[in-house]
């Protein structure tokens, strides 16, 4: 094994490294299409972390209702939109019994997703953390499907992660509006057994910065190829096996030494390459540590 020490900033990885866990959320691998898995171990149920694009609610009904996903040798096909629970007493709304709504309503699935598992607040500028989330959308509601009032109107229940209010079905009728839908099942699913190194992709435009919107990746060649000039390229600890061939006319800084959930990197654990590392162009800056070339 040769080993490069180079102005470098390598990847430092927590404990929690190959089998993901934040609050009481499990991140169990990814299905044939790329999509994760996460389980939730306090309510027992699976999120299928994919946003399906914004449609009316019987659309999104159906689409949960008939998905299959193919994940470590099994297909499962018992998905379903997220349930909204009523009446629900941890609402900071009760004025329309038994109908409550609003903020910290955490009796539901999206609700208790937002604050209880991925230990969000109420805020104006949307949520703090999507934990091993890659594709759950901010500033954007999403359908429950759960009815406000079947008896009499058409309309369901929606959660808005963009502050996390959960939204009465007044003025979101079911024929009209078109939100975003994410699967859930009941139950857990096995767990892969390897992860892959994460690594995401810092952006300095000041709508994403606002949004705390970052970009995730499984390899690095692919941040580097989407990063544009002076973007931040952060990697967890892990063995990526890949050949790097750096030939754009861009200036990146690659960074490492990250735990988990991207917040310290204290130069104690390494990243190792297994391939080959070639600059013909630009500016790759390495920040920081120790680099392996196995």
């Amino acid at each position: 094994m040769k080993r490069i020490f180079i102005i470098v900033l390598i990847m430092a990885i927590g404990s929690g490294f190959f089998v993901g866990a934040y609050a009481e959320l499990y991140y169990r691998g990814t299905d044939n299409d790329g999509y994760r898995l996460i389980y939730d171990s306090d309510f027992d149920i699976t999120w299928y972390d994919y946003s399906k694009t914004e449609d009316m609610w019987a659309v999104k009904v159906n689409w949960a209702d008939t998905l299959t996903v193919n994940f470590a040798g099994y297909s499962y096909e018992d998905w379903r939109l997220p349930t909204t629970l009523q009446p629900d007493y941890s609402c900071s709304n009760q004025q329309w019994d038994p109908f409550y709504y609003g903020f910290n309503c955490t009796g539901s699935e999206m609700g208790h997703l937002y604050y209880t598992a991925l230990g969000n607040t109420e805020t104006e500028l949307g949520y703090n953390t999507s934990g091993d989330f890659l594709y759950l959308l901010r500033d954007h509601f999403y359908w429950s499907g759960t009815d406000y009032e079947p008896s009499r109107v058409p309309r369901a229940w929606v959660f808005d992660f963009y502050n996390g209010n959960q939204v009465d079905g007044k003025g979101k009728d079911k024929i009209t509006n078109n939100f975003y839908g994410i699967a859930v099942r009941d139950g857990d699913v096995p767990q892969q057994e390897t992860e892959p190194v994460k690594i995401r992709r810092l952006t300095d435009n000041i709508d994403y910065i606002r949004y705390n919107l970052n970009f995730y990746y499984y390899t690095l060649l692919d941040a580097y190829v989407d990063a544009i000039d002076g973007n931040i390229i952060q990697c967890r600890a892990g063995l990526l096996t890949e050949d790097l061939d750096f030939d754009l006319n861009k200036s990146v800084v690659i960074e490492g030494g990250y735990n988990y959930h991207f917040t310290v990197n204290d130069g104690t654990t390494f990243t190792s390459i297994n391939g080959s590392i070639v600059i013909s162009d630009g500016k790759v800056t390495i920040d920081n540590g120790n680099l392996e070339i196995l």
